[in-house]
């Protein structure tokens, strides 16, 4: 049986007009029937030149505009205005393949998949915090390795008719969001699949200090994921203190000091903005997490 589905993708932008181009310039090159997608890409109340950006591609992609800030919010209007059976989710610091849209649809010719993510690759590596980044970015081990799994939504489709029926993105999360929907989609009863040749080149981060900021907000955005799904961890042994990921993080900042590995000092940045990340949101939501 032939599985040729029609697609509306969306991107939501903030503040973008640096990177914004090239993303579009890449949607709009995709190898797939033209009037089989939509691209829309969602101003979410940026200040900057990101409106003029987007109108500079119209008619193929259209403008929106979101005034709740929030990754989920941006995401929830396109999904609101998109027309076709698959939407699929890039960001604004992302380009992606010919071939992403085609190869990213495939796996949901199967009913029960609700969620299929991309491979996630740096445009660049240029240093130690750049090739890092892979790491974090790893959407093969977020999807089959992790329990339970998770998916970001740089590179991410779901059927729009499953995105309605779990409820979208929770526009109260300003980040984790997507975490927060994988989840919802599981225990809906979905599947989530990984599709490894659907790739999208991702801007990583190339300061360390920039590694910890990131890091901070894994952490904090964790905290109310986590306490909105902490029945839901239980059943796959989720505790709220993780000692060993504190026995890693002394052993990097032990190798660091040994030997001035930037492989390490990275692994301490990210990893220690993310155990601070994760204090400053368990304080703000009553919700201890370390």
């Amino acid at each position: 049986m032939s599985f040729s589905p029609t697609a509306s993708i969306v991107i939501p932008a903030y503040n973008a007009q640096s990177t914004l181009r090239a993303c579009l310039e890449s949607v709009c090159a995709l190898e797939f029937p033209q009037t089989q997608f939509e691209i829309f890409v969602v101003d979410n109340n940026s200040h900057d030149n990101t409106r003029s950006v987007i109108q500079a591609f119209a008619p193929r992609i259209q403008y929106l505009y979101e005034k709740k800030r929030g990754p989920a919010a941006a995401r929830n209007c396109g999904i609101a205005h998109a027309q076709n059976e698959i939407v699929a989710f890039t960001d604004a610091d992302c380009v992606v393949e010919r071939e992403w849209l085609a190869q990213l649809v495939a796996p949901l010719r199967d009913e029960n998949v609700g969620i299929v993510g991309g491979a996630i690759r740096a445009v660049s590596v240029e240093n130690a915090v750049e090739k890092f980044g892979e790491q974090i970015n790893d959407q093969e081990k977020a999807i089959c390795l992790y329990a339970p799994p998770h998916v970001a939504s740089a590179n991410w489709a779901s059927p729009r008719a499953v995105l309605n029926q779990v409820g979208r993105f929770d526009a109260n999360l300003r980040g984790g969001e997507d975490t927060d929907l994988a989840w919802r989609m599981l225990q809906l009863g979905k599947r989530i699949a990984y599709q490894a040749t659907a790739r999208v080149y991702h801007r990583n981060e190339s300061t360390m200090r920039g590694l910890f900021r990131q890091g901070f907000q894994h952490g904090y955005n964790s905290i109310f994921v986590n306490r909105k799904h902490e029945k839901f961890l239980q059943t796959f042994g989720h505790r709220r203190f993780a000692r060993v990921s504190y026995i890693r993080l002394l052993t990097s900042l032990r190798a660091y000091l040994a030997t001035g590995s930037t492989d390490a000092l990275c692994d301490v940045s990210f990893n220690g903005g993310k155990k601070l990340g994760k204090l400053v949101g368990s304080l703000r939501a009553g919700y201890l997490e370390l």
